[in-house]
């Protein structure tokens, strides 16, 4: 009894995960392929940040106490406002 119980419930686990699976590759195939191929689909662009383009700080093993350390800024292609990020084009002033 305990063991058709075990077996019950490792088949329902196995269905399950056989469902999602397929439910993540049917919406990959969706997003990645059938959907960018449709006629006057207009994907939204949303920024990226390019992680080699920004600033990396140097730690330093003894600091001097009476320094006060630099301020890691942003690059200078994003600006920030009302903690949205926006993207600087080439023709953009965004100071």
């Amino acid at each position: 009894m305990e063991k058709e119980s075990a077996q019950l419930r490792l088949n329902r686990s196995a269905a399950l995960l056989v469902v999602l699976l397929f439910l993540g590759t049917a919406e990959f195939g969706l997003v990645s392929f059938i959907i960018p191929a449709m006629p006057g689909v207009n994907p939204l662009p949303t920024p990226t940040i390019d992680l080699l383009a920004t600033p990396t700080s140097t730690l330093v093993s003894n600091p001097d106490p009476n320094t006060t350390p630099p301020s890691i800024s942003s690059p200078s292609r994003y600006r920030y406002d009302n903690d949205r990020m926006y993207c600087k084009r080439s023709d953009d002033n965004l100071s």
